[in-house]
């Protein structure tokens, strides 16, 4: 890959839903990684279970909406939801 692809947006489908996903749930991911990371060494079912749900419902939303506008079916254009959202 050049150093000028690794600063854009990819090209294809499957990387553009993972690009959108981690870029739109950053804060989500990052509190539910926190939460991980803080207590890994005592594990327990459900521990960060708040915390994952929010990143979960964030990654199927963005995802969601990342598929609604490769196969244009919303009326706004991608980019104006994607800001919307943020």
């Amino acid at each position: 890959m050049s150093s000028t692809g690794a600063a854009s947006k990819p090209a294809r489908p499957i990387a553009r839903l993972a690009y959108h996903s981690t870029v739109t749930c950053a804060a989500q991911a990052s509190v539910y990684g926190k939460c991980i990371t803080a207590s890994y060494l005592d594990v327990s079912k459900d521990m960060c279970s708040a915390e994952f749900a929010k990143f979960k419902a964030c990654l199927r939303e963005s995802v969601r909406s990342t598929i609604l506008c490769l196969v244009n079916l919303i009326d706004l254009p991608c980019s104006s939801q994607m800001k919307k959202r943020q």
